[in-house]
């Protein structure tokens, strides 16, 4: 039988099964290298998933609890928050308004929180009712504030401080310590400003500083703290009153636009208590604000005299103008102990015979009756060691003030360095050596030693007062200014006698600024700045003292002096003397015309 299919035909079909085959294999392969790193990923993300949710996670949320913890609210109770703004309402109403119990702002807080209110000026505290909410606190301390009201609420959960204040703080009180114990506690502290933060035109007493006490019969002087805004060469006019009664009356003149003036004003002597000192500056013109036109202080006038005790190794000149200053003070008494030979003292201002009688006290109830003492021209070799340390301690446990005016014998120079005496003064003594060492020493008056700002700005561009002539610079006399030497210094104690000698520098102002080397001699010298007179240091002016031994004597260096004797040493051709000797002496006749010949004179 023959067969269905030929033998050629499935061949065929054969063929095609085996490339079908091979194509179908060929197709078959693998997956990709991305292929696998996403598959991997995918897997390691599914476990970390599984094991996340076999850990079971959960969120905690920190949440106060309503009415459980305390904001407090401090509100300003001092008189600035009685000044009435722009649109004519007082700060203490805008204030008041705001924070009243029926204000939205106080219903959300007392949702939340419970409420505490403070008032503070010199101090905080609760404030109850808040109709006694009136401003009439005299002052605003907020350091203090603060920390009363961390103590207060001490023992509670504290959520936070709010401060409601127009700024102002009339104290220099440090902030650091209160904000430290609440950054301590974690509690933050919020801040609502009141009021207009600056006015265009506007004068204020912003403080008024008096001394603790003073004595009775004795003036105290006050200084006054102008703020100034918006005006400049006007006159202003400062009243002092005195419990009421007007005391002392001065009008100051405002310059260069500044925006704080200090003012020095005289009290004259009050009765013995306790007395109220306002001052009152008259309102200005054009004034924004006149409740800030006053401030006052307390002055405390206690009975009774000042005893102070004047120590000096030899009768100085010094001693006659200290007891004529205070001959006419009342509340003062001048005891003075100059020593006048090796244990031999003249004593003056003593209540009897038997005061000082053996020299400087030696018991410390003796030494501490005394209010001050003033040490002149006097070695630390005249004390014992425990009188060295009596006199630390007047300083440091009584309280009592220290005076040392400097000489030849005192200071470093009569051994004080490290001596109980060195420890109590405001500068360290360097021991007295045989090569002494001298620098250039610019002498400026700090910012508290000016009675007003622009003293310190005008100080190198004006004519000092008082001053006779000044060293000028400049072309013509138009552009001329004062040009201070390289070197001014005042040779030494006894430079007084060649003044009150002097006619024409009798009114003479000197103001040291450099610190003159001495000659190889030890002549100190404000010499003559012609050829020939110049220093190591360079050119200085006009006046030489000798402080050799007991000569005391002064001389003024003018060129052309045709009256100057030097014990024949030699002169150069404009006659300044080129010998820098202890025992220069100048013309009598000179130093009381002034200075040689007129055109050769020169002004200090």
């Amino acid at each position: 039988m023959a067969p269905v299919v030929a033998p050629w035909a499935l061949a065929v079909l054969a063929l095609l099964a085996v490339l079908l085959a091979v194509f179908a294999a060929r197709r078959l392969r693998g997956p990709s290298r991305a292929e696998r790193i996403t598959l991997g990923t995918l897997r390691a993300l599914a476990l970390l998933l599984v094991i996340a949710c076999l850990l079971r996670p959960a969120v905690i949320v920190s949440r106060a609890v309503p009415q459980r913890n305390v904001l407090a609210i401090l509100v300003d109770d001092s008189r600035s928050m009685r000044i009435a703004d722009a649109d004519s309402t007082r700060r203490v109403d805008a204030a008041r308004k705001v924070f009243a119990d029926s204000a939205a702002l106080v219903r959300r807080l007392s949702e939340r929180f419970a409420l505490r209110f403070f008032r503070f000026s010199a101090t905080a505290t609760p404030l109850t009712d808040r109709a006694s909410w009136t401003a009439a606190g005299t002052r605003t301390d907020l350091a203090t504030s603060l920390e009363a009201v961390r103590q207060e609420l001490a023992d509670v959960p504290l959520a936070g401080v709010v401060v409601v204040s127009d700024g102002a703080d009339n104290t220099a009180s440090d902030l650091e310590p209160p904000l430290l114990g609440y950054r301590v506690r974690r509690v933050p502290l919020y801040t609502v400003g009141v009021g207009t933060e600056r006015f265009a035109r506007d004068i204020a007493v912003d403080r008024v500083s008096l001394p603790r006490s003073v004595l009775e019969g004795g003036a105290a002087v006050a200084d006054v703290t102008l703020g100034v805004r918006g005006y400049d060469g006007v006159d202003v006019k400062l009243t002092v009153e005195a419990d009421g009664r007007v005391v002392h009356q001065e009008t100051t003149t405002l310059r260069d636009k500044r925006e704080a003036v200090s003012v020095p004003l005289r009290i004259p002597p009050l009765p013995k208590g306790t007395h109220l000192i306002r001052v009152i500056a008259t309102p200005l013109d054009g004034e924004a604000i006149l409740e800030n036109n006053e401030a006052q202080g307390v002055l405390r006038v206690r009975p009774g005299r000042e005893k102070v005790l004047y120590l000096d190794g030899e009768p100085r000149p010094e001693f006659a103008f200290i007891r004529r200053a205070v001959a006419e003070d009342s509340a003062l008494q001048l005891v003075a102990l100059l020593r006048s030979a090796e244990g031999k003292y003249l004593r003056l201002g003593v209540d009897d015979s038997l005061d000082l009688s053996s020299g400087f006290p030696v018991r410390r109830a003796e030494l501490f009756r005394y209010r001050a003492i003033v040490l002149g021209n006097i070695e630390a070799a005249f004390f014992s060691g425990d009188q060295l340390r009596m006199l630390a301690d007047f300083v440091s446990q009584r309280g009592g003030g220290l005076l040392m005016l400097g000489g030849r014998g005192t200071l470093g120079e009569g051994g004080y360095a490290g001596t109980p005496v060195d420890e109590v003064l405001p500068f360290a003594l360097r021991a007295s050596g045989n090569d002494p060492s001298f620098a250039e020493l610019a002498v400026r008056p700090t910012a508290a030693g000016d009675r007003s700002a622009d003293a310190a700005t005008r100080r190198d561009t004006d004519r000092q007062p008082g001053a006779v002539g000044s060293v000028a610079a400049g072309d013509d006399g138009e552009s001329a200014r004062p040009a201070p030497p390289r070197c001014h210094s005042l040779a030494g104690g006894h430079a007084g006698r060649w003044w009150s000698r002097s006619t024409r520098l009798r009114h003479a102002a000197l103001w040291p600024r450099h610190q003159c080397r001495a000659g190889p001699a030890g002549l100190l010298a404000l010499a003559d700045g012609s050829e020939g007179a110049a220093g190591r240091h360079g050119p200085c002016h006009l006046l030489a003292a000798n402080l050799a031994g007991s000569a005391r004597r002064s001389a003024g260096s003018g060129r052309g002096c045709h009256h100057s004797r030097a014990r024949r040493t030699r002169r150069g051709r404009d006659g300044a003397c080129t010998r820098g000797r202890r025992d220069v002496r100048g013309c009598q006749r000179c130093q009381r015309r002034g200075d040689g010949d007129a055109a050769d004179r020169r002004a200090l």
